[in-house]
């Protein structure tokens, strides 16, 4: 019902970075670069820069997706890390600064990697179901050299009313489900749902809108405006409120 796509390194070069501060860095992105730090894996944090184009090509290539990269400094040394985070600037997108998390080889880490639906469900394809996504990513725990990008599941075999989660994922090896019980994909009757209440306000709008013409008509008719005359033909109160024939005043 699933597969992992395997990792593939890639590389990105870190220069060591001695001043800091908010203008150092202005400058620094002036000239086609910007700060960033690696850190992890219980070794001390290393304020480095990059090269904007330079580092830019590399994420590109992971898709954003959790790929293991290789950090190389000037001096030739190789250290394996993830990029963890990125911060852009709101407007113009370019890169402020990115945090590089160095991993150890030999250390099992939990992390999340995303989740896609291959196929069509049968509930979807079959009975007018929606497919709905209710977790896009899953928490995992395997050594970094086997962290797939992103994790495909199966979902042809799901009929309306079918919940899909975690359990129901066939193992992978060397890969532990964090949250067995999450759910991750519903197909549901929503578009019929949705279908049928579309219909009814349909049937129901005009009833309502003649209800209320009737009731303003009504209120219109029993308060008439001050000062108005009354309507051609209309009876006067006092003769409205005479006592029947017949009946005298004692």
């Amino acid at each position: 019902m699933s597969s992992a796509t395997a990792s593939k390194s890639l590389v990105i070069k870190a220069f060591p970075r001695a001043e800091r501060g908010k203008e150092r860095a202005s400058a620094m992105r002036r000239t086609g670069n910007f700060p960033g730090v690696v850190y992890g894996a219980h070794k001390e944090t290393k304020a480095v820069f990059f090269n904007l184009r330079e580092f830019e090509a590399t994420r590109a290539k992971t898709h954003g997706e959790k790929v293991l990269v290789d950090v190389q400094y000037e001096d030739g040394t190789i250290e394996k890390a993830f990029i963890q985070e990125v911060q852009r600037e709101p407007v113009t997108r370019a890169i402020l600064h990115a945090d590089i998390l160095r991993v150890s080889l030999t250390e099992v880490m939990t992390v999340s990697v995303p989740v896609f639906a291959v196929g069509v469900s049968a509930g979807v394809k079959n009975d007018g179901g929606v497919l709905e996504q209710v977790s896009r990513k899953i928490a995992i725990r395997c050594l970094p050299t086997i962290i797939p990008p992103h994790i495909d599941v199966d979902v042809t075999a799901m009929a309306v009313g079918d919940s899909l989660h975690v359990f129901d994922i066939p193992a992978i090896e060397g890969i532990t489900f964090v949250d067995p019980k999450m759910v991750l994909f519903a197909v549901s009757h929503k578009a019929a749902e949705e279908v049928a209440v579309v219909a009814t306000t349909a049937v129901t709008a005009p009833e309502l809108v003649k209800k209320k013409e009737g009731d303003a008509a009504t209120a219109d008719t029993a308060t008439p405006a001050k000062g108005a005359a009354p309507a051609k033909g209309a009876a006067p109160a006092a003769k409205a409120a005479a006592p029947a024939k017949g009946d005298k005043k004692k």
